[in-house]
């Protein structure tokens, strides 16, 4: 992990599955009326956020787990983890951590990778660290949910 994503990560907001605050790549916050990331033809890090809350939406499992967690006081945390720099060679994808919130630690569920040109999806799970397509993600977690 560079000093750059550290840093991020330090100062990213924690945020609900449905809440308006969101964090920039440079992990100050972000109002959602302005663009942080203004490159046309690019997906801004507010794009990338609500295509993953889009797509976290329409999973039954997922919505199911956002329910156990509110009723016990916890909350599903959707944040910037990694941003989308075209001043690199690495790909341009925005990374966005998907977990639990509770009071005193969070326990990362997924990796969504959004590719910040065509807006493709991936997961990767934290586990074995395999990058799985969208659909195949949704599949697999209907036969074990969290």
């Amino acid at each position: 992990m560079t000093r750059r994503m550290i840093a991020a990560a330090a100062c990213c907001l924690l945020v609900p599955m449905f809440g308006c605050a969101m964090a920039s790549n440079s992990g100050v916050a972000a109002d959602e009326r302005r663009t942080v990331d203004a490159d046309p033809g690019r997906l801004s890090a507010e794009q990338a956020l609500a295509r993953v809350r889009a797509a976290l939406d329409g999973v039954a499992e997922v919505a199911s787990l956002r329910r156990r967690l509110e009723e016990s006081g916890d909350a599903l945390a959707v944040m910037l983890e990694g941003d989308a720099d075209p001043s690199t060679d690495r790909p341009r994808v925005w990374q966005v951590y998907v977990g639990e919130s509770h009071p005193d630690h969070l326990v990362r569920l997924w990796a969504f990778n959004v590719d910040a040109v065509t807006g493709a999806i991936s997961i990767t799970d934290p586990v074995t660290l395999e990058d799985l397509p969208y659909d195949l993600w949704r599949q697999r977690l209907a036969q074990s949910p969290p």
